[in-house]
């Protein structure tokens, strides 16, 4: 079974700035939708929306955010971590998960791949409440 996890990519620095490649060694073939998704404060928690036939990769840009995914039909199935612009990566939501979303840092920008075009995602769209599943999931634990 496909599993969601986060795919690290390589920075390169040097006194011009950096560059790094977004599907560095990822088959990227199948996107067919990019968007991008920008939050205005942190806090602002987009959960939970899944898709049953469409690939998601969600890469932030700008900012930091709590990304997860739990699986639509086994709640107990859950992939969570903390991604930031200031180390490139893509968290893979496969197919038959919930994701969401949310911003630890103002204006945090999330840019989405998708394996499904707008007018296909109508006919595979499924959102819970953010508070139905793991509503505990969004609480910042202080460390």
């Amino acid at each position: 079974m496909n599993k969601p996890k986060i795919l690290f990519q390589e920075l390169h620095i040097d006194d011009r700035g950096y560059v790094y490649g977004v599907f560095d060694n990822i088959d990227a073939h199948g996107i067919k939708r990019t968007y991008v998704l920008e939050n205005y404060s942190k806090g602002m928690i987009r959960a939970w929306h899944g898709h049953r036939k469409a690939n998601m990769y969600i890469h932030i840009i700008q900012g930091a955010a709590k990304v997860a995914a739990v699986h639509m039909d086994n709640p107990d199935d859950l992939t969570e971590t903390v991604l930031s612009a200031r180390k490139p990566a893509l968290f893979y939501v496969p197919a038959g998960y919930y994701n969401g979303t949310m911003s630890l840092v103002d204006h945090t920008k999330l840019l989405i791949y998708s394996t499904i075009t707008l007018e296909e995602c109508k006919h595979d769209d499924f959102r819970k409440n953010v508070t139905e599943l793991l509503p505990d999931i969004w609480k910042v634990k202080h460390r």
